[in-house]
């Protein structure tokens, strides 16, 4: 398992979980909260544990391997609508989709730092 944040045994709490740090990691930026789907939220849990790409399965891929997942997942989904204003993230408010990206790149981090790999 990678941390605390994703892949535990009950999809729904990695979901509860990514919509709490997506919700902490905006709060950051004193804007208001990130416009995002909890229901695509919660089918990318669902889906990064179909046909996950390791002969041995979530439990025996490594960290990197399940956060790469997520994040291809994430990003593709795009689950949140809005992007972050200009005055955040200047350099990339002219690349699509840097929303999903930001999010996506932050949990892993911290997902690869709770599992020791940051350590």
């Amino acid at each position: 398992m990678t941390s605390q944040i994703l892949y535990n045994d009950d999809p729904m709490q990695d979901t509860i979980n990514v919509l709490a740090y997506i919700n902490d990691f905006t709060k950051g930026f004193s804007e208001a909260p990130a416009v995002l789907d909890a229901a695509i939220i919660e089918k990318i849990m669902q889906n990064i544990r179909t046909n996950f790409p390791h002969d041995g399965g979530i439990q025996k891929a490594s960290a990197f391997k399940q956060i790469a997942f997520f994040m291809c997942h994430f990003i593709e989904a795009k689950p949140i609508s809005e992007p972050f204003t200009a005055e955040i993230v200047q350099r990339l408010s002219k690349v699509d989709n840097h929303q999903n990206a930001i999010i996506a790149f932050a949990i892993a981090e911290e997902a690869l730092y709770k599992s020791g790999w940051g350590a």
